[in-house]
């Protein structure tokens, strides 16, 4: 008797320890997953490319030496690699480019430097009188190494970039035309316009999917005050093409049945 009232008690106290765990663990609820790991940020290696169309003006110009965009003047090319290294979204990159100042004047400026070694500027007018139409452009292409730090996740890219500029070459094209004939007179070399060689200044550059605008801006002049007009700094303005190396990801839901 004393053994099968010891057995009741038993079962009595096994139900009720698997109701507890009944209510505990409700019927088709599946156990927590433990936490994912918090992945690693990765330092990587990446190569990108910046094409550049950018408008150009020099800030600090005499009022009749005025610039122009008319048929695209003071609108040209630039060509950045940089080497980019990545540690989670962020990255530091630095690459040489070639950057291109050009300016056309809306007069038709002849630029020459005085006996003393001064820049400066006369308008040639006879031609326009003999029927010839005119334009007169000043060129300068620069080798660039920048600096820049940014973000670049998911396709947008926000980044500030410092630059150091080295003088490669220095032209200026006027050319005339009529119906009949076109000439073109060129002047090329630094020794017949004085500018500083070495350039620096900062910029920046907001983009989202490969496509964004840039800016740049020049804290040295582009002449000494001996040498040329004081205090004449370039800027440029734009739009640029670059590899935003995103993906998207492949959705992981399957069609299933049949599409009309």
């Amino acid at each position: 008797m004393v053994y099968i009232c010891g057995m009741r008690y038993l079962w009595i106290l096994a139900g009720l320890l698997v109701m507890g765990w009944a209510q505990d663990t409700p019927e088709g609820a599946e156990e927590a997953p433990y936490p994912a790991p918090t992945p690693r940020r990765r330092i990587r290696l990446k190569s990108n490319f910046y094409l550049e169309v950018g408008y150009n003006h020099f800030m600090g110009l005499p009022a009749d030496l005025a610039t122009s965009d008319k048929g695209l003047g003071s609108i040209k090319l630039n060509f950045q690699s940089i080497q980019m290294l990545r540690i989670g979204k962020f990255y530091v990159g630095a690459g040489p480019g070639i950057v291109i100042r050009e300016v056309r004047f809306e007069k038709n400026a002849v630029l020459y430097r005085d006996t003393t070694g001064f820049l400066t500027y006369t308008f040639d007018t006879l031609v326009t009188i003999q029927g010839y139409s005119a334009k007169s452009k000043f060129q300068l292409g620069y080798l660039r190494i920048p600096l820049e730090l940014g973000i670049l996740h998911k396709g947008f890219q926000l980044a500030v970039f410092g630059y150091g500029d080295l003088l490669v070459w220095v032209r200026q094209k006027r050319k005339y035309s009529t119906n009949d004939e076109s000439i073109k007179q060129i002047q090329s070399g630094n020794k017949n316009f004085g500018t500083e060689s070495l350039q620096y200044g900062v910029g920046g550059r907001v983009g989202y999917g490969g496509i964004g605008a840039f800016f740049n801006y020049n804290l040295s002049p582009l002449w000494r005050s001996t040498k040329g007009p004081d205090n004449v700094r370039p800027i440029q303005v734009g739009i640029y093409i670059y590899d935003s190396f995103y993906k998207k990801p492949k959705s992981s839901t399957k069609r299933r049945g049949y599409s009309s």
